[in-house]
């Protein structure tokens, strides 16, 4: 004779809601645990220097073009840190950023130029975005542009020519420039320094006074030695053709009463700091990678941005320059822009042909 269980609905229900719930958190499980597994991809990647994103300077002006085109349009991206600013370093960072899903990699600075020299080549179906440099060899003696690179340069001579103009329309007529003849940006930067100084010194009727020292073969110690001589000595402003060492001359300076322009890296707000000359590099990286998404990327062109596009501009640190003479710098760069002003760029020009009438000048390469 068989005993026949009753079992309450109740119970059966409670069972069957208790499997349902074990169930449940078993496949949750198994889909999270899926979901974190997954490999996060960012389309775009912004590959810096091995300074910090908020530089104030390439890397973060970059950075903000990227994060406000992509951010507009849903666009993944992200931004790998070179560990020592070696070649090897920096492809191993490609590496990284390829098999994260890029399609488009931003190389922030001229450091990089070698990276991307090497790059478009192994990644042919990855696309490029060069800072302020073209792709070249160890020693520049090459330079290549592949169908997979566009190049974003910036005018060096008119960006020099700023920073001469505005040091002497802003009343300085004792002037310094520290430069390198072995850096082609530097160098232009002078040239173009020494013509702007010229033309603002024509314009005022004066004559100014510049020593320039080409730290091309000098001591590391030299710069900031150079540079509490001509404090010293009673120099008005030095101009710093260098952005990387412009911080640590900034430092120094501030120290000592000192007073500089730099270029390409914005310390306008320093107190000693007369102005800085900025690139709109955040701009063109902004317009670049909008070209990419929208199917007009300019792959194999370097694209050369300057007064034309209104791509450099000096910014005066008005607690210093209280009176900072803004028509005056208007009118100046509306004829940059029209050719009315004519820079000499051919850095195999000798000084004394540069035709510096309004300008007193020593220039000497100090070799310790």
């Amino acid at each position: 004779m068989h005993k026949h269980h009753k079992f309450s609905t109740g119970l059966v229900i409670s069972i069957l809601i208790a499997l349902i719930i074990i169930c449940v958190g078993i496949f949750s499980h198994i889909l999270f645990r899926d979901k974190a597994e997954e490999k996060k991809t960012y389309k775009v990647a912004l590959i810096t220097n091995s300074s910090d994103i908020d530089d104030n300077s390439f890397n973060q002006f970059a950075y903000e073009g990227i994060s406000e085109y992509c951010d507009k349009n849903n666009i993944s991206y992200t931004y790998y840190k070179s560990a020592d600013d070696s070649v090897e370093s920096n492809l191993s960072i490609v590496d990284e950023a390829v098999k994260n899903g890029a399609e488009l990699i931003v190389c922030a600075d001229s450091q990089l130029n070698e990276t991307v020299y090497q790059a478009q080549d192994r990644y042919s179906d990855v696309n490029f975005i060069l800072v302020d440099s073209e792709p070249a060899n160890n020693d520049g003696s090459i330079t290549q542009t592949n169908s997979n690179v566009t190049s974003l340069l910036f005018d060096d001579d008119e960006s020099g020519f700023l920073a001469g103009y505005c040091a002497v329309k802003c009343g300085y007529d004792s002037l310094s420039v520290l430069y390198n003849t072995d850096n082609y940006t530097e160098l232009h930067y002078y040239y173009g320094f020494v013509q702007g100084a010229n033309y603002a010194a024509s314009q005022e009727d004066i004559t100014v006074e510049l020593e320039s020292r080409n730290i091309a073969h000098a001591k590391k110690s030299y710069p900031l030695r150079y540079v509490k001589k001509a404090i010293k000595s009673g120099t008005d402003v030095i101009f710093v053709c260098n952005k990387d060492l412009s911080e640590t001359i900034n430092e120094y300076a501030l120290k000592h009463n000192g007073l500089l322009i730099n270029v390409g890296i914005n310390l306008s707000d320093s107190k000693a700091v007369a102005g800085s000359v900025i690139k709109s590099i955040k701009g063109a990286v902004y317009t670049s990678v909008k070209s990419y998404f929208s199917g007009k990327f300019e792959g194999g062109n370097s694209i050369t941005l300057s007064s034309v596009n209104d791509a450099i501009n000096f910014i005066p640190n008005t607690d210093i320059i209280k009176d900072f003479p803004e028509d005056d710098y208007k009118k100046m760069y509306k004829h940059l822009a029209d050719d009315s002003i004519s820079i000499i760029s051919d850095t195999t020009v000798d000084l004394d042909d540069l035709g510096l009438e309004n300008i007193k000048h020593d220039d000497m390469t100090p070799k310790n």
